[in-house]
């Protein structure tokens, strides 16, 4: 069930945000810089979330060397 939720999940909110006639499709100069701060913010967060869980993403690929953390 949990495997199927998040495609319904943007498929639905991709259909929420598709726009009605052909006179909303026009994107100004404003509309593309908030899509471009959107994906950066994106990245960046994507980011910020691999580096604070970089250890236990390495224990799951199986690295070998202690961490100097550990203090072993």
């Amino acid at each position: 069930m949990r495997t199927l939720a998040l495609p319904t999940i943007l498929i639905a909110s991709f259909l929420v945000v598709l726009p009605a006639s052909a006179h909303a499709q026009y994107l100004d100069p404003g509309s593309s810089s908030v899509l471009v701060q959107v994906l950066l913010g994106g990245l960046v967060g994507v980011a910020a979330v691999f580096k604070l869980y970089w250890h236990k993403i390495r224990g799951l690929v199986g690295s070998s060397k202690s961490s100097p953390r550990d203090g072993t």
